[in-house]
Parts: structure tokens; C-alpha cells; sequence
């Protein structure tokens, strides 16, 4: 391939050609990185359903993905450690940094996933790996009861807006077990990816 370029970009930005390749190989439909806001949710949303509209995916399967998207982009939201500060923002509410993948697996069936990641403060990792590691465990059924009685209940802290509810959704959405990745980066700092699959 004859090639000629004449910018100076970062070393992942060269071969751009090669990474939107890699990205249709993988399956990847949609993939998005930086900070977030209701607002680019809701767009991103809309985009999302016209993609799936495309991909011909049924009704159930739109919606559950959907769902499952607006949870994960929710824990960013609420829950990611990576800040844009107040000044760069011009008064406009924090921000918060993350990383959102939606594509199709390879195998014969071709499921749809929404994968979602951000870094988190390394204590709750724990936290979070001994909730998720209890869902992968439970029936659809016993997941059901759980997300019942956790609505009736209210919020333990000013902080948790919803963090439980929002895996135990994705947990009930999903066809098979949440699988997430807790990986400590630096001092006091981890990042945490979930992988749901439609």
C-alpha cells in the first residue's frame, strides 16, 4: 500500500486506516472515549438504535442492549474517578472520563455486547468485585428477586445513587453472567471494566 502523510499525530493516530480496520474485524459497531454528559448519552443512545436498526436486531434484543448501554454509561456518570475539572468546563457541571464499546461477538450466534470502562477509586474495587462475582452466581429468577427487594429499599448512602440496581439490570438483561475486570493502575486508583452480552 502506498502511503504518504504529512502531520505529526500520536503513534496510535499513523494508521488510522489500520485501526478502523482492526475495529470491523473485532465486530466493533460503535466505540467511544473521553468525557461524558446526559446529553452526549441521549445522542449516543439515538445513534445506538439506529445502529441496531441497521444490524437487524429484533425488538427484545434492541431494547435489552439499550438498556444495558444507559446503565454502564450511568456508572461512568456517576461513578468514574477520571475528572474533567471545573475551570476547563466553564462552570458547567464535572464531567467524568470513560471508555464504552458496543459490537458483536464472533461466535455463530453474533450477540450483541456493550463493554464500558472507567477508573475507579481502589477501594471500591473489593466492593464492586464481591457484588458482581455474587450475580454471576444467581438464576435469572433469583436475580429478579433481588432487584425487587433493592427497590424497596432505600439508598444505604448520599453516594450510591443506584450502583446496585444498575449491575443487578445489566445482570438481568444480559444472556449469560457479567464478566468485569478490576485492574489496579496506580496508587489508590483502578480501572473497572464490564462486559455485558445481549
Amino acid at each position: 500500500m502506498n502511503q504518504t502523510c504529512i502531520a505529526t499525530f500520536p503513534a496510535v493516530l499513523q494508521d488510522l486506516h489500520e485501526f478502523y480496520e482492526s475495529l470491523k474485524r473485532e465486530g466493533i459497531l460503535f466505540c467511544y472515549s473521553g468525557p461524558t454528559s446526559q446529553s452526549l448519552v441521549e445522542g449516543i443512545g439515538d445513534l445506538l438504535r439506529q445502529r441496531m436498526a441497521v444490524e437487524e436486531a429484533g425488538m427484545a434484543v434492541t431494547h435489552n442492549i439499550f438498556a444495558i448501554f444507559i446503565e454502564q454509561m450511568q456508572n461512568i456518570l456517576h461513578y468514574s474517578a477520571e475528572t474533567m475539572p471545573q475551570r476547563e468546563q466553564g462552570g458547567v457541571e464535572e464531567m467524568r472520563h470513560g471508555v464504552v464499546v458496543v459490537g458483536r461477538e464472533a461466535e455463530a450466534d453474533r450477540r450483541f455486547f456493550v463493554l464500558c470502562g472507567n477508573y475507579i477509586q481502589q477501594e471500591k474495587g473489593r466492593m464492586l468485585a464481591d457484588r458482581l462475582d455474587a450475580m454471576r452466581s444467581m438464576t435469572k429468577d433469583e436475580l429478579k428477586t433481588l432487584y425487587k427487594e433493592m427497590r424497596r429499599q432505600e439508598p444505604t448512602t448520599e453516594d450510591s445513587k443506584g450502583a446496585g440496581l444498575g449491575f443487578l439490570e445489566m445482570a438481568r438483561k444480559a444472556s449469560r453472567p457479567l464478566d468485569y475486570c478490576i485492574a489496579d493502575i496506580a496508587e489508590g486508583l483502578s480501572f473497572f471494566s464490564v462486559k455485558a452480552v445481549g
